[in-house]
């Protein structure tokens, strides 16, 4: 049985008390008011719907969504304003390498933890200038409310749906001005598979119209290691799609050096890992770092609170949370359920990033079932082995454990440059 989240509830009694389904099926859409939202859950929560995995339940059994339109109200509709992010399309190998001058102390290639160090580090790296030709000037970033634009969707049924915006809230990451053009970046740490054409056709629309220059909006997301891909946006004749022919994978070069074959050299140790949680299933190491990075940044957060703005399902909180404890990077108080990170947490915190990589593949690795993969991706396990870390030989979900190591060690591969 999946987990109902606060929005799963919340969207569920606004639409039955308020026949919102039946409404769309009469007219194609409804328009809510800010306050009638907010009778069951604070607005920005229950309409910050920015991954297919976020969508609530209801919505996805109705194939509903929700846009803002004006200052304090929202349009439901059967519209699906969701992009796809096709990963295979990408560039596989940097197209170029980047280094940031080296006269910077407050900011370096080692230490990249958040979306704004990411942006910033790849502004001062000249990887922008690189995108648009020429050197760009950081202009807009933060919220503003938009001009007045438009654009249509079509519904579940082939109908169109009119977008009339203005006044609504839009975000920038960062917006570089240039001589002859805006470069807007919405940045995210970690990669995805999809997102909120929200995030990226508003404030295209909206600067559009307002200034006389191209404007040019890239998605921006980094990977630890230093790894930058920037895929361009455009909405044309109705359409909003990548340009994945134009896609770019910057490499931002750092001084530091730690080969993968450290990692090779780590011996058990029993005392390292557990802690009273799972034994991981959590396949994506580098989702797993997400989530510290962003349990760092905010101290302190419930499940709820820290998954909410993340594209996870809700039955993988537990999966990424947990293998977050299991490594000893976080701790949860029971009777507040409040996560944060441990004290080793926050010494890793305070590391440089590929030496933070690589405590955090020692760590995993002195596990005794972790560290019979560090050289083999099928080995044979002793069975008494495998129960005494909480696995059983003969269930369906121990082969899920070692997909887990095994796409642990190839990330730790790819960053550490084996």
């Amino acid at each position: 049985m999946s987990r109902k989240t606060a929005n799963d509830t919340a969207w569920e009694k606004l639409l039955s008390e308020h026949a919102i389904i039946e409404q769309v099926d009469a007219q194609g859409f409804v328009d809510i008011e800010s306050d009638l939202i907010r009778q069951y859950r604070e607005p920005r929560l229950m309409c910050k719907i920015d991954f297919i995995e976020s969508i609530p339940a209801i919505f996805r059994e109705n194939n509903l969504s929700v846009l803002a339109i004006v200052n304090k109200k929202y349009r439901v509709a059967r519209t699906d304003p969701f992009l796809k992010v096709d990963n295979s399309k990408l560039p596989q190998r940097p197209t170029r390498f980047f280094c940031l001058p080296d006269y910077l102390e407050t900011l370096t290639a080692d230490n990249i933890t958040s979306e704004a160090k990411a942006l910033n580090a790849a502004h001062a790296s000249g990887m922008l200038t690189e995108l648009v030709g020429d050197k760009p000037f950081l202009t807009l970033s933060g919220r503003s409310f938009s001009d007045s634009f438009s654009f249509k969707l079509l519904d579940r049924n082939q109908n169109t749906i009119d977008y009339d915006i203005n006044g609504v809230q839009i975000e920038v990451d960062g917006g570089y001005e240039s001589k002859r053009n805006l470069l807007l970046v919405e940045a995210k740490m970690g990669d995805t598979n999809n997102m909120n054409m929200r995030q990226l056709l508003y404030p295209q629309l909206n600067y559009e119209r307002q200034i006389q220059k191209e404007v040019l909006t890239y998605f921006m997301f980094y990977i630890p290691g230093g790894e930058y891909y920037f895929l361009p946006f455009i909405y044309r004749n109705g359409v909003a799609q990548f340009l994945y022919q134009d896609a770019q994978l910057f490499k931002l070069l750092s001084g530091e050096r730690f080969g993968f074959d450290r990692l090779l050299k780590t011996s058990v140790n029993k005392h390292e890992t557990g802690f009273g949680a799972p034994f991981p299933q959590a396949d994506r190491l580098d989702k797993v770092l997400e989530v510290f990075y962003l349990l760092d940044g905010n101290g302190a957060a419930t499940k709820e609170e820290l998954f909410e703005g993340l594209n996870f399902v809700a039955r993988q909180w537990d999966y990424y949370l947990n293998a977050l404890l299991w490594l000893g990077l976080a701790v949860y108080d029971r009777e507040s359920k409040i996560n944060k990170l441990s004290k080793l947490g926050c010494e890793l915190m305070a590391m440089s990033e590929k030496a933070r990589l690589l405590k955090i593949g020692e760590i995993a690795f002195s596990n005794e079932v972790f560290n019979y993969f560090l050289t083999h991706d099928r080995p044979t396990i002793p069975g008494d082995i495998l129960r005494r870390n909480g696995l059983n030989p003969a269930a369906s979900t121990t082969p899920r454990r070692f997909n887990t190591i095994l796409g642990w060690r190839r990330f730790l591969s790819r960053v550490l440059e084996k």
